[in-house]
This record gives C-alpha cells, sequence and structure tokens, in this order.
C-alpha cells in the first residue's frame, strides 16, 4: 500500500551555535582545600583519575542540554499550537503546524529559550528521520534563521525564517519555505509559507463503511500553495486574525477506483484551492513545549468559494480544545476534542480525516474520511527520570456526512503507549516513539515532540 501519511511540520532545528557550557562545573577550584601532605612514594601529585572524566561528561551533557533547548522553538512542530490544512500535502512537508516561538508566562518556556540569542540572529539546521505507516521512514531537512525582529523589543518572542524538504521511502517529497514573525512587543504575529509537493497515499472513499471495506487505489497528489496569516492580541493569551490558503491541486491514480464505495470524481482531480477565513487563539498554557497545566482553545473557520479563485464552493469550521492537568511534579494529564465540520461541495482531497495530526493515532491518514468528524482522547504522561518517560493514551473518534448520522456502533477506537527520551530539558523537549491500535490494526510513530 502506498502510504500517504505525514510528519506534521514539526519546525526547523538544531542550531549550528556552539553551545556554552560551563567549562569548571565539577573540576577542583583554585580555592579548594589544599590535601595534606603526603610522603614522597604516595601518588598524591597525580590529578585524580576519576575527576576528569566526570567533568568531561557533566560539560558535555550540560553543552547538549543548552544547544537542544536554544533550538527549542524550531524543534517542536505544533509547539504554538498554530495549524494550517493544505489537505495532505501540508502535514507531508510537516506544515500542519508553523514553526512557532509565541510568548509563554516563564522562564521554561520558549520565550525564554529565545532570549539567548534576543540581540544577534543564528542560523540552523536540523535533518530529522521520522516515521509514519503511510510514507515508511523519511527524513524532513530544514535550514532556518532565528532573529529579532526589533532588537529593543523585549517582550517578542524571536522570529524565524526557514527553508525545508521532505523525502520518504514511498517517493512522496515536499520542499518550500516559510516565515513567522513577531511584532511590536508580541502585538502582532504574521506567518507565511509557500511550498511544492509530491505525495503519494491511498484512496479509500468517504464514510465509515469505505474506511472498513479496506478497498482502497493509490493516488499522486502534487500541489504547490501556500498561507498567508496575521493574527493581532486582543487581550494576553488570545490572538484573532485573517488567513488565507490557496493551491493549485493535480491528482493521478495508479489504478482503477471501480471497486471503491465512493470513485474519485472526475472534476475533482485537476483544482484550485482558495480559501479566506478567521483563526482565533486562546492560550494560558505555562508551557508550549510540555504544559503542565493550562488550555489552548483554536478555532479556524475557512471559506472556499468562486468568487475568491475555489473550484467548489464549501466551508470548513473547525475547533479544539487542549487541557492540562498537573497530577504530581512527574505526572500530567493530557485531553483533547475536537470537531471539523464542513459542509457544501467539499473535494475528497478536503475532506475531514483521522489518520493526520494527533487524531486520531492508529490510523492510516485518509482511511476514515468524511465532512464531519468527532474525536476526544486522554494522555497519561510520566516522567520516570529526568530523560526517560512513559505515556499511555487512548480516544475514540468518528466522521459521518451529517452530524444527524453519528451512531455509536461506528465509533473508532484508539489505544497506545509510548517512550520519550527528553533531549532539551530546560523546555522538556522530547523525542516521541508512539506505538498506536486502531480498529483496523496499529501503527508507530517517530517524531520530536508531544502530539498535543
Amino acid at each position: 500500500m502506498r502510504g500517504s501519511a505525514v510528519a506534521r511540520w514539526s519546525a526547523l532545528l538544531v542550531a549550528l551555535g556552539v553551545a556554552p557550557t560551563d567549562a569548571a562545573a565539577g573540576a577542583p577550584g583554585a580555592d579548594a582545600p589544599k590535601p595534606a601532605s603526603r610522603p614522597a612514594t604516595e601518588p598524591s601529585a597525580v590529578t585524580r583519575p576519576t575527576s576528569l572524566p566526570s567533568s568531561a561528561t557533566r560539560n558535555l551533557e550540560s553543552g547538549f542540554d543548552s544547544f537542544a533547548d536554544r533550538q527549542a522553538p524550531l524543534l517542536v512542530p505544533n509547539a504554538s499550537g498554530d495549524e494550517f490544512d493544505l489537505s495532505l500535502i501540508a502535514e507531508a512537508a510537516g506544515f500542519a503546524a508553523t514553526p512557532a516561538a509565541a510568548a509563554a508566562e516563564d522562564d521554561s518556556s520558549v520565550a525564554g529559550a529565545g532570549k539567548a540569542g534576543a540581540k544577534k540572529g543564528e542560523w540552523l539546521i536540523a535533518p530529522l528521520p521520522n516515521h509514519m505507516a503511510e510514507f515508511g521512514w523519511g527524513i524532513v531537512a530544514r535550514v532556518g534563521y532565528i532573529f529579532p525582529l526589533d532588537p529593543t523589543d523585549k517582550v517578542s518572542p524571536p522570529s524565524v525564517v526557514a527553508a525545508f524538504g521532505y523525502y520518504s521511502e514511498n517517493e512522496s517529497w515536499a520542499a518550500g519555505m516559510a516565515t513567522k514573525l513577531y511584532m511590536n512587543e508580541d502585538r502582532y504575529r504574521l506567518t507565511a509559507a509557500l511550498m511544492h509537493a509530491s505525495i503519494n497515499y491511498d484512496y479509500f472513499g468517504a464514510g465509515t463503511d469505505a474506511g472498513t471495506a479496506g478497498h482502497s487505489v493509490p493516488l499522486n497528489q502534487e500541489m504547490t500553495g501556500g498561507l498567508f496569516e496575521f493574527l493581532f492580541r486582543v487581550t494576553p493569551g488570545f490572538y484573532v486574525g485573517p488567513r488565507y490558503v490557496g493551491a493549485n491541486v493535480h491528482i493521478s491514480t495508479e489504478g482503477s477506483d471501480a471497486g471503491l464505495p465512493t470513485p474519485i470524481p472526475a472534476n475533482e482531480t485537476d483544482t484550485v484551492v482558495s480559501g479566506l477565513g478567521l483563526h482565533a487563539q486562546w492560550d494560558t498554557r505555562d508551557s508550549q513545549f510540555y504544559p503542565r497545566r493550562g488550555y489552548l482553545a483554536d478555532l479556524d473557520l475557512s471559506f472556499h468559494e468562486p468568487a475568491i479563485g475555489d473550484d467548489f464552493s464549501y466551508q470548513v469550521y473547525k475547533a479544539s480544545y487542549n487541557h492540562y492537568l498537573g497530577l504530581a511534579p512527574n505526572q500530567v494529564l493530557a485531553l483533547r476534542a475536537m470537531g471539523q465540520f464542513q459542509s457544501g461541495d467539499v473535494p475528497f482531497f478536503a475532506l475531514s480525516k483521522f489518520g493526520r495530526g494527533p487524531d486520531l493515532r492508529g490510523y492510516e491518514i485518509g482511511q476514515f474520511q468524511d465532512k464531519q468528524m468527532l474525536a476526544a482522547q486522554a494522555e497519561y504522561r510520566l516522567m520516570l527520570t529526568k530523560r526517560f518517560g512513559v505515556v499511555g493514551f487512548a480516544g475514540v473518534g468518528e466522521v459521518v456526512p451529517s452530524l444527524g448520522e453519528l451512531n455509536a456502533g461506528d465509533l473508532l477506537p484508539s489505544v497506545g503507549a509510548g517512550l520519550r527520551y527528553v533531549i532539551a530539558p530546560q523546555n522538556h523537549v522530547a523525542i516521541r516513539l508512539d506505538g498506536a491500535w486502531g480498529r483496523e490494526g496499529g501503527q508507530f510513530y517517530l517524531t520530536v515532540g508531544e502530539a498535543f
């Protein structure tokens, strides 16, 4: 099967700069008490054999930690919670979320991480491997520049300009450029992106019955598109503003769709997408990378009409709510609920679908898709040591053509567990390895950053 998943745009980084190290950590100080004199036959004048290795190890670990924390704004794709939809292509390119560095309330946030390089810019490069069941193994390479848009602005997080490329073992690929700018003490946030991609995936049709049947046809979807968004701050933590998404989409099949419950409409294989909408976000999380308390509420309204260049007329309303509860210093319960609702003449590649982003893990992207989608899940996060942690998660969701057709018998379950290894302790950025099982089997995921 020609898998189709995608890794979201897990943002661009791992710095080229040299991380500061504490060269004196663990080393004997000049003012340290001198050892008592010993007979000349004793090797007391020789440096203690364990001090240098211990000091070097601590220095190396400290240097790596500092290096990784400085890159936190780019390591985690969805830290700001910003999402935009260019269908499958967006996620394949790692574009499900824009590179983030939004202000937060404490020094463990990205704002704190950005202060180290606040007076000058920093070049970054980040080749990051990932795995999605539909695409197989892949790599996302990013080159970015993090910098203060106004060196006198002590409030705004650092801005980002970057280029990226993606390639997977099923020969899907994508390349593009993106920027996120923070202005006037973080009163305004501008996001813009351009990209081209060629993604191979399987089309199952629309509806729960089509996904359950499991019959699919391989597709290749090519797209050139981008987005522009400008948000302004209403109150601390609450941003709202317009968003535009546009793309040229061409889809070709590699087989017959005669056996599919819902064949591919001929007028939807070579189209123009053009959507104008509104994006609102309210964020009270104590950290964008590993929240222990607070919530993130996100609302995205998008209107596609021939009057603004779209080949179809349809509307998309998406809302999500994440809540974080700190159960203990090393335990967090993360909760998420979301809904995506569509009306009008929605092209098949723009349908609401499970498998992309955090909703729901354990399903091949697009196997279950329709106009309406609802999902809820919970994840328990436990840190066993400073570096290692485990998680367990479970959720449920459903896709239907209309809300009146919701049926408990068609609910799709999701359950799984995962391992975490923290590479940036200050911001708690971790490598994530998850195994998830749904109604049709299991999947595993390797990426950076928490699922939500």
